[in-house]
């Protein structure tokens, strides 16, 4: 049995959108928060796109209201708004508050994920045959003393011919 939506039809379909109603679906850093039945309105459209289905709509949104700008855009602005960007409603204090939870849940796991590459690429980086040839080269050689430089001021040089110029006689 054939799927009635897939990943291509999903996109094909954000495309559409953003090209038909670029002010609400645009992407980037503090989106407009969506009204709540915006599904019902994007199925009316459904001579305009074939494709539209209750799956893709839904998904479609799904990936869109879990977007970073998105929720920020949630916990940031008061009202709600249409296809057309007209104000139909306010957002209510507890989806602001789950936006700000749901906002800081995706940060931690990001910081994780970063941490847990920064510290997979040291470790293969740190693999033990290189373990083994910094040991070995090291008892082949000897061991050099550390050299600690002492801090100097840095001062500007000019050139003897261009003279001093005093920057408070304009």
């Amino acid at each position: 049995m054939k799927k009635k939506w897939s990943s291509d039809k999903v996109k094909e379909v954000q495309r559409w959108m953003i090209k038909r109603w670029p002010e609400t679906f645009t992407q980037g850093p503090d989106l407009r928060p969506l009204s709540l039945q915006i599904h019902k309105e994007l199925l009316n459209y459904r001579d305009e796109n074939p494709q539209l289905s209750g799956r893709v709509v839904r998904e479609v949104l799904k990936r869109h209201t879990t977007s970073y700008g998105y929720l920020y855009g949630l916990a940031k602005n008061e009202h709600r708004y249409d296809l057309e960007s007209k104000p139909v409603g306010k957002v209510a204090p507890e989806h602001r508050a789950w936006a700000r939870e749901t906002l800081r849940a995706k940060q931690k796991l990001a910081q994780k994920v970063r941490k847990d590459a920064k510290k997979k690429l040291q470790e293969e980086r740190k693999g033990p045959a290189r373990m083994a040839l910094k040991k070995a080269a090291g008892e082949a050689r000897s061991v050099s003393p550390v050299i600690r430089y002492k801090p100097t001021r840095r001062r500007l040089v000019k050139p003897e011919s261009e003279g001093s110029v005093d920057l408070l006689a304009s």
